[in-house]
């Protein structure tokens, strides 16, 4: 009975790790995107709506950041881009799955079903 105590206890601990290292590793990834150190693919069809928000989001993003003079040592870099980062460095990833699934012979229901569930999560993007 003790360690299911200690576990549940250790939980949220491990959660709220597991949620530090995962912005970590965005603000890193978005920045060196951003910055021209890392080149990402480019989208196999830039007219899906996955390729258009992550063309989006990079827009926005590049706009923040001259906000704070291009450098992202700024104060008002965390102000600014750093609250974006996450939400970017997710949307270049959900369009790298779906484009990577569209390339097997997954059925293109679920592939559509994937696609929605994206874009709900981020309507206010989609609205013109």
């Amino acid at each position: 009975m003790p360690t299911v105590v200690l576990l549940v206890m250790l939980e949220p601990h491990g959660n709220k790790i597991v949620e530090v290292d995962i912005t970590v590793l965005c603000i890193r990834l978005a920045s060196d995107i951003l910055y021209g150190k890392v080149t990402l693919p480019a989208p196999t069809n830039p007219s899906t709506l996955l390729a258009q928000h992550e063309a989006i989001l990079l827009r926005e993003a590049r706009a923040l950041l001259l906000k704070c003079s291009g450098s992202f040592r700024s104060p008002d870099s965390n102000r600014y881009p750093l609250p974006h980062y996450q939400a970017l460095v997710e949307a270049i990833g959900h369009r790298a799955a779906l484009e990577a699934a569209a390339a097997t012979d997954i059925d293109p229901m679920l592939l559509m079903l994937y696609e929605i569930g994206v874009v709900k999560s981020d309507l206010a993007c989609y609205v013109g």
